[in-house]
């Protein structure tokens, strides 16, 4: 996952969690988030200049799992058996 996935993520468990209101008119359909080796899509809108995909969306679309507990929105993705974690300042 990029930097980019990371952010969009946690601006969009922000929103979810309604710590925002944001006028209907400010929102725009921004295109398409594609997954790379994923076949779904989720549409992506843009609030005040910043890039946003539904949570629920992504965790379908990269077959992950949402749970909701105390005022949290934890998001549970698959851990790819063939990818290799990234390394440490420990692993160095």
């Amino acid at each position: 996952m990029n930097d980019r996935t990371v952010r969009l993520l946690w601006l969009t468990i922000f929103l979810l969690a309604g710590s925002i209101s944001v006028p209907a008119q400010a929102i725009q359909e921004a295109g398409t988030l594609v997954i790379a080796g994923q076949s779904e899509r989720a549409t992506l809108v843009q609030i005040n200049g910043k890039t946003y995909v539904d949570v629920e969306s992504l965790a379908r679309i990269t077959h992950g799992s949402l749970r909701f507990q105390a005022g949290q929105t934890i998001l549970t993705l698959p851990v790819n058996s063939g990818a290799t974690a990234p390394q440490t300042q420990a692993d160095r």
